[in-house]
């Protein structure tokens, strides 16, 4: 998976970066039609939202390739 990032100080947008694997969003959910207190639990990789602040880490080459590690 990858994301780009807008650097927040200069206004620009990165390319693709690597998201790093990191803990998976765990939403429980009541299931419909079923009687009270049947829920399911839905896994998912934990990806970052438009908006959302993230930690990023960059090569020391100049090339731009970084990293997502996650979300603040």
């Amino acid at each position: 998976m990858t994301a780009r990032v807008k650097i927040q100080d200069t206004g620009t947008v990165t390319g693709d970066l690597k998201i790093v694997q990191n803990k998976p969003t765990v939403v429980i959910e009541l299931e419909k039609g079923t009687c009270e207190g049947e829920f399911k639990a839905v896994v998912s990789p934990w990806k970052p939202t438009v908006g959302q602040w993230v930690v990023c880490i960059f090569k020391p080459d100049g090339d731009g390739d970084g990293f997502i590690l996650g979300g603040i």
